[in-house]
Formats: structure tokens, sequence, C-alpha cells
């Protein structure tokens, strides 16, 4: 443990300094106070607990946390929310599900405001902590309507894909 956990390196080593200093000093042999030393390190390794949360995963709890607070807290105005995931879609239909004209045609349709969020990271690269895949935030005044834009939107996209793919074959 010592190896791989610096901390539990130096709680250990300060837990042993004080020990065999405080044994030498009420006039312990250099002996003794090694064993001193030697008891007060384990102990202290025994009652110790290692810090297994990164900062990755703290960051990610966290960011939970707060979208069930704002989950909650839009709920209780009666706002509700969903999110699609476009990162993935090829790039064509991204860019029209990201114009004014969709969004507006969305919000037309359903009454929803659509949001788009995040950035864009290609499929093998992970985001960073705090970061997310760009997905579009869909905002509206009843669940039903949220489903409904939901639907639209999950509909565009698999078009929009469809005929961004036919277009790439026919180019090559």
């Amino acid at each position: 443990m010592l190896e791989r956990d610096p901390q539990a390196r130096k709680v250990a080593m300060e837990a042993g300094n004080k020990a065999s200093t405080k044994a030498l000093k009420e006039g312990l042999s250099h002996d003794e106070a090694t064993k001193v030393a030697q008891e007060a390190m384990l102990y202290v390794l025994r009652q110790y607990k290692p810090a297994t949360v990164t900062l990755e995963k703290g960051l990610e709890s966290v960011m939970q946390i707060r979208d069930q607070f704002v989950d909650k807290e839009n709920e209780k105005n009666n706002i509700f929310t969903m999110e699609y995931e476009i990162n993935d879609f090829p790039q064509q239909a991204r860019s029209r599900a990201l114009g004014k004209e969709f969004t507006q045609s969305i919000l037309d349709m359903t009454g929803c405001k659509v949001v788009a969020k995040g950035q864009y990271f290609d499929y093998n690269r992970k985001p960073g902590p705090g970061q997310r895949r760009m997905y579009l935030y869909i905002e509206g005044a009843s669940k039903q309507e949220v489903a409904n834009a939901y639907k639209e939107i999950k509909r565009f996209m698999e078009e929009a894909s469809i005929s961004s793919n036919s277009l790439a074959n026919q180019t090559v």
C-alpha cells in the first residue's frame, strides 16, 4: 500500500517519527524506540482509509448531484426537460439540427425550446472532467410536449443521418 499511496506513506512516516521521538525523550533505547515507531506506523495504517475518489469521479458525482437538483427545481416550476445526444451522428445531420430553422420548427410544433449543449468529441475520444458530448437540451411546459419534441428530434436525426450517408455514398 505504501508504494501505491503516497498519502498513506506520509501518514505512516509522521506517526513513526512522532512515536520514536516521544520514545527517545522518555529514555527508551534506540531499538525500543524503533519498535514503538513500527507499532505506531502499523496502527495508523490499519486505521487509514485511502481516498478512492479520483478528481474525475468526484467531479462526475458533483455534476450528477447538480443535475438532480436542477431537475427537482424544474419540476417544482413546471419545467420539464430531456436530452438527446447528437455527438455521434454525421456532421451534416448535426449541423442541420443545430440550425435556427430546425430549433424554430421544433418550438412551433411542440412548444419546446431546444438548445445545443456540450461539445463534439470523436467517437474514440473520451470527454474530460466536467465536459459532455454534444447533445440537444429540450425544455417544455409539460412532459408530453417534451416527449413529442424528443420523438421529432429523433426522427429528424435518423432521417438526416440516412440522407447524409446516401450523399456520401454517391460522391464515392
